[in-house]
């Protein structure tokens, strides 16, 4: 229900969003953002050992996105165990001992030794653009997805029965597929945050 009241103080013309809609447009641009991460996270060796590439949207679907400014450190080395850092957009620094390694564009990482064995960074990443977006992926998060994926996948192959054999985009196994990852990442998403709010 409505918590105010609003009344036209002259003649006027109002686009009106209802809740589906915007829960609908919310959605879709959440699933276009995850699609990106997705395509980024499927370069990187470490996770294509571990996750099927089919896959990889529902880990991409609980990363964090960090928004940094020109100068932030976004990896400290002795810090940031068990964390990947994938550089979205702006442009980064990595120095190690000091000295400057390498320059890291849209589309680098850093960390994936760190996330694999869950060890501190070596290496400490620097923004050196004005604004920076980074993807952060946890040990745990990636543990929690990759388990949500084995057991989504055990669920489909005690049900063949339901499969479809059409394999268009729009056939109700790929429909049913998506409808379960994003079952899958709205959970894991829960998880996540409920952590958070108790670790505080």
């Amino acid at each position: 229900p409505r918590a105010a009241t609003v009344s036209a103080a002259c003649d006027c013309k109002l686009w009106v969003l209802t809740r589906r809609d915007f829960q609908m447009i919310m959605r879709e641009t959440h699933a276009q953002k995850v699609a990106k991460y997705a395509k980024l996270m499927r370069d990187i060796p470490y996770l294509q050992t571990i996750v099927d590439p089919t896959h990889m949207d529902v880990v991409a679907g609980v990363v964090e996105e960090l928004s940094l400014l020109e100068a932030e450190d976004v990896c400290v080395a002795g810090e940031d165990a068990g964390l990947l850092f994938i550089l979205f957009d702006g442009e980064c620094e990595v120095t190690e001992d000091g000295k400057d390694t390498h320059h890291m564009k849209p589309g680098d990482w850093l960390g994936e030794e760190q996330l694999e064995k869950g060890i501190e960074a070596t290496r400490t990443m620097t923004v050196t653009s004005e604004v920076a977006v980074v993807l952060v992926l946890d040990r745990h998060a990636l543990q929690l997805a990759t388990s949500a994926i084995s057991s989504m996948a055990k669920r489909r192959s005690l049900t063949p029965q339901r499969r479809s054999l059409t394999v268009g985009t729009n056939s109700p196994t790929n429909v049913g597929d998506q409808h379960n990852k994003l079952q899958v990442t709205n959970h894991l998403l829960e998880h996540k945050m409920k952590k958070a709010a108790t670790s505080k």
